[in-house]
């Protein structure tokens, strides 16, 4: 037997110590003759014979005993039929786990994909897997890199190479392959890149500056090619902070500690005198070259240090050491005293930088926490309106029922009182939400068309409903034209309503005795619209003058004492500004102390030519709900007060109302029965309204086609596209107004 050289020697102990510790612990995957082929193989023969041998051996076994060790590649198999990956110690040692942490050699693809692949490479990794078993090629070999997780959850870099095994039909039944840890190559690669890419653009220290934004960074860089490209036996940079301390020293041959040691005494004592200096006293003492010279090795050695200063500030000093032949070469002088000013220009440009780096970082993070806050405070609203909403629904709904039934003048006086503290509750989260969503910018008009008059006329008569004590009136056209009854516009209704129930309900709770008038009326075309003016006039106790200027913004009330008569907090007018503003109209007010005061508004809105396509929602509320008469509709509400109400006000119109309390129930319950409707709440135990109207969609049942309205007190915009987007129909928000659920009911139905 041929005698093997030491190196060889010490690669045979090797590779026979990673078998033996490779497949102890899995003795399936090698076989037996395998082993004792591969240890016979090293005991006998060289190590070319034993390499020759190798090659003759199965590719998987070598694969996964030799390769694995050397080229760090970790051996793997996926059995198609049993939809499980097969694993050894060395494909989890590549991602810093065992086995035994993962229970086991065997895995499912989607958990080895959840554990191991990064989340961008997923889709890569699943499309790579799809072509390589739908391949035709027998020979089939693929090779892919993709990003990874450790089981310490960093980021890391594979490559894996693939191949299949067909049956005699042509079908793949399984692939095999090996993935290799290529994190270093990657890191080297882009570590070589930057390299690279700085080196072509280094043709002298100068060029490097140009592109270098770290200042110690550029220091090292500077000092290395000074060495390097300038023949200097020596160079270092200073940098000195704001008190002229030294801050570091850069030098590419020593540390720190070793290059101040480095430092002539004379040097480092004239450096700490500077720190005593004024700023003209500084000037003037760096403002040349200060040179020390030493002998060594039987030749005479200069080194010189100069100042990196600009814009007066001074930066640090530049120090190199050659043989004095050299340093009193006059133009070596003068280039490397413009090298120093060219410096001192760098690190004055990256202070710059970072400090605007610095300011956008901590803008950045000012908006990042404002928009927390924002959502903290969305959220934290959405909690409140929902939380009051819901116990207000069967507040004014049963208010409503008794009001009908009711004749005793008396009774009816108490629910007028119960009534209108509802609606001030529910006009004061209303305000709340509307203010905050304006103010982020989320209130986007919808434009919709409906009759103006008869929304001005509907305005006038629901304040005068909430205040029996005043005087309204509805002039239409004394100032402007006349809006015909007739007339149909296309705005935004529901921004215009508010701003119009603001400013007659601010008219009424600030006017003791008298009249509260509304005058509309509008102006010529011009450009497809007409401009509208609205105006609001009372006899109330009026506003100071120093007061007007101020009327408008948030929080803001002409009476903010303590005790104040008139309740509310201040938000009605500002969102009437912003709500205006954001029609592209104009707003203003005139008033006069314990004369009155008159708000006025402007807007811009397209006449419509024909209204035959418009409902008039004048018609009787009551024959709008009797279309439900006879119909069987399916309530889900978790609410049991909810719950109460609407059946009974349902139930009042000849509807036949079942009840479910959750998602869930009422998926179980459509799964047995057909409705005519089906009225939705969305937040509710054990099953949301927005998922159990997916499944109900979705599955096959007798209501899967069935109008589902959603019905809750959760009123942002968000919640409307959620309804939109799982194809509910309509949107109805707790408390439910009777003549917006006559309105919903005539268009889902009618």
């Amino acid at each position: 037997m041929a005698q093997d050289n030491p190196n060889d020697q010490a690669l045979r102990k090797e590779i026979e110590q990673f078998i033996d510790s490779q497949f102890k612990s899995d003795s399936s995957a090698l076989s037996n003759e395998s082993l004792a082929l591969i240890r016979a193989a090293i005991a006998g023969d060289t190590i070319p014979r034993l390499i020759e041998s190798a090659k003759n051996h199965s590719r998987n076994e070598i694969q996964l005993s030799i390769a694995s060790k050397i080229g760090k590649i970790a051996y793997w198999e996926y059995d198609l039929a049993e939809d499980l990956f097969t694993f050894n110690d060395p494909f989890y040692a590549v991602f810093g786990t065992t086995a035994e942490e993962q229970g086991g050699y065997k895995m499912s693809p989607e958990t080895y994909e959840q554990l191991f692949v990064h989340p961008d490479e997923r889709p890569i990794v699943r499309q790579h897997v799809k072509r390589a078993i739908e391949s035709k090629d027998p020979n089939y070999s693929g090779r892919f890199e993709h990003k990874i997780l450790y089981a310490n959850g960093k980021i890391g870099y594979i490559a894996v190479q693939h191949c299949l095994i067909k049956d005699s039909s042509g079908k793949t039944i399984k692939t095999y392959g090996a993935n290799q840890d290529i994190t270093e190559t990657k890191r080297t690669e882009r570590r070589l890149q930057r390299i690279n890419r700085l080196l072509k653009s280094i043709r002298s220290v100068n060029k490097l500056i140009n592109f270098e934004k770290d200042a110690d960074t550029l220091a090292i860089k500077a000092t290395n090619s000074l060495i390097q490209d300038r023949d200097f036996t020596d160079a270092w940079i200073a940098l000195v902070d704001t008190d002229r301390n030294l801050r570091t020293i850069i030098n590419p041959k020593h540390s720190i500690e070793d290059a101040k040691r480095n430092i002539p005494q004379e040097k480092l004592r004239w450096l700490e005198s500077l720190k005593s200096l004024s700023p003209a006293a500084l000037l003037q003492q760096t403002r040349n070259a200060r040179r020390f010279d030493f002998a060594a090795k039987n030749e005479a050695y200069s080194t010189l240090c100069l100042p990196l200063q600009c814009e007066e500030k001074l930066y640090g000093f530049l120090s190199v050491t050659a043989t004095a032949r050299q340093i009193n070469r006059p133009e070596e002088l003068e280039l490397t005293k413009e090298l120093a000013d060219d410096l001192a220009y760098a690190f004055f440009k990256i202070e710059l930088e970072q400090q605007k780096e610095q300011t956008k970082k901590e803008l950045i993070e000012a908006k990042e926490s404002a928009e927390k806050a924002n959502r903290a405070k969305d959220e934290f609203l959405a909690v409140i309106s929902h939380e009051i909403r819901t116990p207000l629904n069967p507040i004014l709904g049963y208010t409503h029922l008794l009001r009908e039934r009711h004749q005793d003048e008396q009774d009816c006086l108490y629910l007028d009182s119960i009534r209108r503290a509802a609606k001030q509750q529910l006009s004061l989260v209303d305000h709340i939400l509307c203010y905050s969503r304006l103010d982020r910018g989320s209130f986007k008009p919808q434009l919709t068309q409906f009759n103006l008059l008869q929304c001005c006329e509907d305005a006038l008569e629901d304040t005068r409903n909430n205040t029996s004590k005043l005087d309204f009136t509805l002039i239409n056209g004394q100032s402007q034209l006349a809006i015909p009854p007739s007339m149909i516009v296309e705005g935004e209704e529901s921004m215009f309503l508010e701003i119009l129930n603001n400013l007659l309900s601010n008219a009424s709770k600030y006017t003791k005795s008298g009249s509260v008038t509304l005058e509309i009326g509008y102006r010529g075309v011009r450009a497809d619209k007409a401009h509208f003016f609205f105006s609001v006039k009372d006899t109330g106790i009026g506003i100071e003058p120093e007061l007007l200027k101020r009327l408008f913004t948030p929080f803001t009330q002409a009476d903010t004492s303590y005790t104040r008569k008139y309740k509310g907090i201040g938000l009605g007018l500002a969102i009437c500004k912003q709500l205006v503003d954001t029609l592209d109209g104009k707003i203003g007010v005139e008033s006069e102390i314990n004369v009155g005061s008159e708000f006025w508004f402007t807007l811009p809105m397209e006449i419509i030519a024909s209204d035959t396509q418009i409902r008039d929602s004048r018609l009787s509320v009551k024959a709008d709900l009797d279309i439900i008469c006879g119909h069987t509709i399916l309530l889900v509400e978790d609410n049991e007060d909810n719950n109460e109400f609407t059946r009974c006000l349902l139930e009042g119109f000849g509807a036949r109302v079942s009840i479910a309390t959750n998602g869930l129930e009422a998926i179980q319950i459509c799964a047995k029965r057909k409705f005519d409707l089906i009225f939705m709440d969305l937040a509710m135990p054990v099953m949301n309204g927005l998922d159990a109207t997916h499944r109900i969609r979705s599955t096959s049942n007798p209501n899967t086609h069935t109008p589902i309205i959603p019905l809750t007190a959760d009123v942002s915009l968000e919640a409307v596209e959620k309804c939109m987007l799982a194809e509910m129909n309509g949107f109805l928000t707790k408390p439910v107004a009777i003549t917006r659920l006559a309105d919903t009911l005539h268009d889902v139905l009618g």
